[in-house]
């Protein structure tokens, strides 16, 4: 394992200070699995204040002191810092009632959710594996620490973790830890919604996101009651669309909210708290599904309404409609680059249309309609020649 030195070098400085310092979770699994490696946790039986001594020369944040982390600067990236802990008992399917700090290592990967993300590795590459993780990714295997059922008790989100890692790393989850999340998906309704669209924004972005949809669509039912009145053939249409379009986490969720004919897509989005930005590129996405895209008119039409970026909208537009000639609609794209799709565009304003006698709501409807006739090659986008038009128009 190649580990970068501004992570090696505040493992030195924990050993250097006698404690014990390893990389745990998400980096050191995607190591092992050989994919790109993101953000570095590092677990140490060093307590919070221990910690901050240990880094008085270095810029420290208390992410979540009281549950053990500290965040580190190491020129210039934030590292996360956690003392060995053990939970004490969860209350609501959700969190601990707090955190009891430990000096053992095996303690601390006891307490994790699932055995590929309980394996720890020191500065050198030493790996320590106390639950077989190594074992499960070999055989792309997602299993539960200890008890599965209890797992999911303790904390309902563990549920859609394992079907995002399904997803994400096209892995199966292992019988007792699948047949447990399927009788604990009802505790889902702890989670926050915020959450939930968190780890379903994930699983979108997988690979194996298609097969995860359907094979668990009674654990999706918890919070999305609407997928119960999907027929088969919806589903068919949502899965075939799904496995043509990119991992876009936008792009396959305005998929599977069409392809699968779910009542009011825009309220399950604003139910799942979506951002107001994300709301509108995916219901943009989803309003301009079956737009021409055949001639240059068309596609200033679709340039005049397209909210999201062309290269999304295309993606999406393939998976729906997998005739889609790309290249064709791409090239029309190109073609219309420096064309007037938008008011902004156009070679008049509202003071040139009221200086023609044009008042309140009507100075609107002229520059509208005077688009329409510039995108529809009915009048070409220059100044006097738009104000003529206008002044031939009998509806004004």
């Amino acid at each position: 394992m190649d580990i970068p030195s501004y992570v090696t070098e505040l493992m030195d400085v924990l050993e250097e200070n006698g404690y014990e310092c390893f990389i745990v979770g998400g980096a050191l699994r995607s190591a092992l699995l050989s994919l790109p490696v993101k953000d570095y946790d590092l677990t140490t039986n060093a307590l919070p204040e221990e910690i901050k001594h240990c880094f008085t020369d270095y810029k420290t944040i208390d992410t979540g002191i009281q549950h053990g982390t500290v965040t580190v600067l190491s020129h210039h990236h934030p590292i996360e810092i956690t003392t060995y802990r053990v939970d004490a008992p969860y209350e609501d399917h959700r969190h601990p009632s707090g955190v009891i700090f430990t000096r053992a290592l095996k303690e601390d990967c006891a307490r994790r959710d699932f055995t590929i993300n309980a394996v720890c590795a020191d500065r050198n590459g030493r790996i320590m594996d106390f639950f077989g993780g190594r074992e499960d990714m070999k055989n792309r295997k997602i299993r539960a620490i200890g008890y599965p059922e209890k797992r999911f008790d303790e904390d309902a989100l563990r549920i859609l973790r394992a079907l995002r890692f399904a997803s994400v790393l096209t892995f199966t989850i292992e019988t007792e830890t699948d047949l447990a999340l399927r009788r604990k998906k009802d505790t889902l309704a702890y989670v926050s919604a915020e959450r939930i669209s968190a780890e379903l924004k994930g699983l979108l972005e997988g690979r194996n996101r298609a097969a995860v949809l359907v094979s668990y669509r009674e654990v999706f039912e918890v919070f999305l009651p609407q997928l119960k009145d999907v027929d088969e053939v919806h589903m068919e249409k949502m899965i075939s669309a799904l496995s043509l379009a990119p991992q876009d986490a936008s792009v396959n969720m305005a998929l599977f909210l069409s392809e699968s004919g779910m009542s009011d897509p825009e309220q399950i989005l604003k139910d799942l708290k979506y951002s107001n930005a994300d709301i509108r590129m995916i219901m943009n996405l989803i309003e301009l599904r079956d737009m021409p895209c055949k001639t240059k008119i068309d596609m200033r039409r679709l340039r005049n309404r397209l909210q999201c970026p062309f290269d999304m909208y295309l993606a999406y537009r393939c998976a729906c409609h997998s005739n889609t000639d790309k290249e064709k609609v791409s090239s029309l794209y190109e073609e219309t680059a420096n064309d007037c799709t938008s008011l902004k565009d156009l070679a008049i304003r509202g003071n040139d249309v009221t200086a023609l006698g044009i008042k309140g709501p009507q100075i609107g409807q002229c520059l509208e309609a005077a688009l329409d006739a510039v995108m529809e090659d009915r009048v070409i986008n220059e100044h006097d020649a738009l104000l003529a038009w206008l002044k031939d128009q009998s509806i004004f």
